[in-house]
């Protein structure tokens, strides 16, 4: 073999282990297949744009269209040009921007359109601020499942799991770095059908992030509700805790980044799960869920005379811990209570702990709630015999899920009547309507005072923040007709009005 030969195999060599080398270091994105794959990132004032030549031969160049609230400008990229720096206030605050491929042929292909906020960190609002950073810098993914709409209700989430990931937390002057967790997309049809995602969070250490002075419940997994455009799951919470339901949900309000991109402002509460001091159970006990998207679980239990669109999913134990005891101990366990429900057996009370039931169907009432039972009924059982239903009271609880509040004010919550959460059948028996009259004698005095206070509270407390950051969110997220929370309060405290009035009237 000639040296020139060998001199041109070497060459061939370095080179493509050179080739391999940009794979390796490199994102590969193919424009030619979906603009989609041209991935940004948005820095303090810059945006990359990361591709790679020869994935991308076909194309000629890239139209960057910057859309601010002061002008737009329009920029021709080639494809040297990955880093796209922004002039500090170039283009206002906040502002969107649009893809263009073009291609050798003359073509252009599928744009793509993503929304970012520039924002000065010192002027930020004063809420909790939540930095993540996925340790590849990639969002959470998750694919959209649905079953036959006939037979099955909405649609849901699946193969959403974790991403390894970092966060700072700033909160009420004290700031936190390089927080260990995992972060992964929730929920169901308000996931789906909302650009704005809820995440769930599950810390490598405990801490208690709604208050880092050392007080409360400190926590693995946080829920992060995409919902901090209003005062739903405030006062849901509030009005659990004050008809004193065995357990409540605490929340904040907190603002999140994922990736260097502004999501928008959430709701950081507490999750459902077995605790000391949440829902304190044994080992042997269960918690279960009531939900219409059991289909998308792998364990669940059904029972003799539930719709098609609903089954019983597991909170506790874990997935991985459930056993084919547990799902068929636990369907015989509820078939046998909803048999005694459905034919008014007045032993029930010795197997149900009726004035759970009574304060939850409350809570519902108060709020005038129209969502049933989609999901996030819960209920749960301090332990479990097998040999004798009475030793263990079925308790219900606790509340959560509070989208469709304020719908039904001249009516009763549609949880009221429904035979498949058995109040249909509980409110037949004269006892029940008792208790459940005496819990609303407790509060009705008070309950309009003690949420009004709750929203003068929080007026004073955070109105300047909250407002803030929703003009924010609204901006990050194209919402043209959000509430200031002072607004937002005056319609609540008008409705809670009539709504106390009228319950008050129908309970007598």
């Amino acid at each position: 073999m000639s040296k020139k030969s060998l001199f041109c195999i070497l060459i061939f060599i370095f080179s493509f282990f050179i080739f391999l080398g940009l794979l390796y270091y490199v994102e590969v994105i193919d424009v030619r297949t979906d603009i989609k794959d041209v991935r940004f990132i948005s820095g303090d004032k810059k945006i990359e744009i990361k591709w790679i030549p020869s994935k991308c031969k076909d194309v000629e160049n890239v139209v960057l269209e910057v859309q601010g609230n002061k002008e737009v400008k329009t920029y021709l990229l080639s494809k040297k040009d990955t880093y796209f720096d922004f002039t500090d206030g170039e283009y206002g605050d906040c502002f969107h921007f649009i893809l263009y491929v073009c291609y050798k042929d003359g073509s252009m292909g599928k744009n793509y359109r993503a929304d970012r906020i520039m924002l000065d960190m010192d002027k930020f609002p004063d809420l909790p601020l939540l930095d993540v950073s996925t340790d590849d810098f990639e969002d959470p993914e998750y694919d959209v499942v649905k079953k036959e709409k006939d037979i099955y209700l909405g649609e849901t989430i699946t193969n959403n799991d974790y991403k390894e990931a970092t966060a700072s937390y700033n909160i009420d002057g004290t700031k936190v770095e390089d927080i260990s967790l995992k972060i992964k997309v929730r929920g169901n049809t308000s996931t789906v059908h909302r650009d704005k995602k809820s995440y769930k969070i599950k810390l490598d250490e405990k801490m208690n992030m709604l208050d880092l002075s050392g007080k409360g419940h400190k926590d693995r997994t946080w829920i992060l509700l995409n919902s901090g455009e209003n005062l739903n799951t405030h006062l849901g919470c509030k009005v659990s805790k004050f008809l004193n339901m065995n357990w409540s949900p605490k929340c904040r309000y907190v603002n999140v980044f994922v990736n260097g991109d502004y999501k928008g402002i959430y709701v950081l509460i507490e999750s459902v799960e077995k605790a000391e001091d949440k829902i304190d159970i044994t080992d042997n006990g269960y918690i279960f869920e009531n939900d219409a998207y059991f289909w998308a679980e792998d364990k669940y239990f059904k029972i003799k005379n539930q719709e098609k669109n609903i089954g019983y999913t597991f909170v506790y134990p874990k997935d991985e811990d459930i056993t084919a005891d547990d799902i068929n101990n636990m369907g015989t366990y509820m078939n046998y209570l909803e048999e005694k429900f459905i034919w008014g057996d007045d032993d029930i009370y010795d197997y149900i702990d009726e004035k759970s039931f009574a304060k939850w169907v409350l809570v519902r009432d108060v709020l005038g709630q129209y969502d049933v039972r989609g999901s996030n009924v819960y209920y749960y059982l301090y332990d479990f015999d097998n040999e004798d239903y009475t030793k263990f009271k079925l308790r219900m609880g606790p509340v959560w899920d509070f989208d469709s509040l304020y719908i039904k004010q001249s009516e009763w919550s549609d949880q009221h009547n429904d035979d498949q959460i058995f109040f249909a059948y509980l409110f037949k028996d004269e006892y029940f309507s008792d208790v459940y009259k005496k819990e609303w004698l407790q509060v009705k005095n008070t309950i309009e005072k003690e949420v009004s206070d709750y929203m003068d509270e929080i007026l004073n407390d955070d109105a300047e923040a909250i407002n803030d950051s929703r003009w924010l969110n609204s901006k990050r997220w194209g919402i043209t007709n959000y509430k200031t929370i002072e607004t937002e309060v005056e319609i609540n405290k008008n409705w809670f009005d009539k709504r106390i009035e009228w319950l008050d009237e129908k309970i007598k």
